[in-house]
C-alpha cells in the first residue's frame, strides 16, 4: 500500500514531464513519459484505483503521445493508443489525418487508404482526405 500511495502521489510529475518535453519539442521524450502515464494505471503496482483512466486528462495524454510519435516520425508508435484518442470527437479528425500519414510513412498503403476513406466518410468536406485519396 505504501508503494501505491507513493506512485499515485508522484504520478502527476510524469504528466508534467511529458508536457514539459512537448513544449521543448523533444517528442521522443514525450512518448516515453506518456507511455508511463498511460500504462502505469493498468499495472498491478498501481492498485485497484482506475478513476485516472476515465479522466479527460488521460485522453489528452493519449493524444499528446500520438501527436508526439507522429512529429518524431516514430510511426510504429503512433497507433499505440489510437482507440482511446479516436473515441474523443475533439481529436478524431486530426488523429485520422496523423494515422493516415503514419501509415504512409510506414509504407502501409492499404492502411493508409483505409484511414483516408474513413476520414472522407466522416469529413466529406475536408480537403485533406479527398486530395490524398484522389492520388490512388
Amino acid at each position: 500500500k505504501d508503494n501505491v500511495a507513493v506512485l499515485q502521489r508522484y504520478y502527476p510529475n510524469l504528466c508534467a514531464a511529458g508536457r514539459y518535453f512537448y513544449k521543448k519539442k523533444q517528442y521522443g521524450e514525450v512518448t516515453k513519459f506518456m507511455e508511463m502515464v498511460l500504462d502505469v494505471p493498468h499495472m498491478p503496482i498501481w492498485g485497484s484505483e482506475r478513476d485516472v483512466t476515465r479522466s479527460r486528462r488521460y485522453t489528452d495524454h493519449a493524444y499528446l503521445h500520438l501527436r508526439s510519435a507522429y512529429l518524431n516520425e516514430d510511426y510504429n508508435r503512433v497507433e499505440r493508443y489510437k482507440s482511446l484518442v479516436l473515441a474523443d470527437s475533439a481529436y478524431r479528425y486530426n488523429t485520422l489525418e496523423m494515422l493516415a500519414m503514419s501509415a504512409f510513412g510506414r509504407n502501409d498503403i492499404p492502411m493508409y487508404l483505409d484511414y483516408l476513406k474513413q476520414g472522407l466518410r466522416e469529413n466529406p468536406l475536408a480537403p485533406f482526405f479527398f486530395t490524398h485519396l484522389t492520388d490512388y
